[in-house]
């Protein structure tokens, strides 16, 4: 897994600094960045499609305007969180189900001591949310435009069908869905 860091001040860098070492605990690949004035896009447009997940140690409204530019679709944008400079927050920003920045706040809040910030309507209900189960199967979603009808079904109440084919390139032997 990579991950990169961005922190602009000394007090973001020295928790930028424990959560690197946390997370290279875990065999992450992660890098540190202290952004100086005029960093900000270069970094972003260099880590946006090279890492699976950013950390800005800062605000959401830096966070956004950098990442803006570079937003494709919750399929391929890697997971985005922010963690304010006191440490108090981690909050999924981008690409919470697919990207995994959902589980990755949680994660990163236990470790340092701060509250998550999960917004998505699935998880805030405590409803099934169909892209956070087809990832943890190692499934990909055919018709991730469909994702969207389906939550809005589910957080109504109403029943889902969900069908999963599995061809020779994918499994050797057929997989048991439950």
């Amino acid at each position: 897994m990579k991950t990169g860091l961005i922190a602009f001040s000394e007090t973001g860098m020295a928790l930028g600094k424990s959560i690197a070492d946390s997370l290279s605990a875990d065999d992450s690949r992660v890098s540190l960045t202290r952004c100086e004035a005029g960093c900000l896009a270069v970094w972003t447009r260099e880590h946006f499609t090279r890492d699976d997940r950013l950390i800005f140690i800062g605000s959401c409204g830096i966070a956004v305007r950098a990442i803006a530019p570079h937003l494709k679709d919750k399929t391929s944008d890697p997971a985005v969180v922010v963690v304010d400079e006191a440490g108090r927050f981690c909050i999924a920003l981008l690409s919470g189900h697919i990207g995994g920045a959902n589980a990755f706040a949680e994660k990163l809040a236990l470790r340092i001591g701060a509250v998550p910030v999960i917004t998505t309507a699935t998880d805030v209900h405590g409803t099934f949310a169909v892209d956070t189960w087809a990832v943890s199967r190692g499934l990909t979603v055919a018709n991730p435009e469909l994702i969207k009808r389906v939550s809005a079904r589910l957080l109504a109440g109403e029943p889902i069908a969900v069908k999963s084919l599995f061809s020779p390139v994918q499994s050797s032997t057929r997989k048991q869905l439950g």
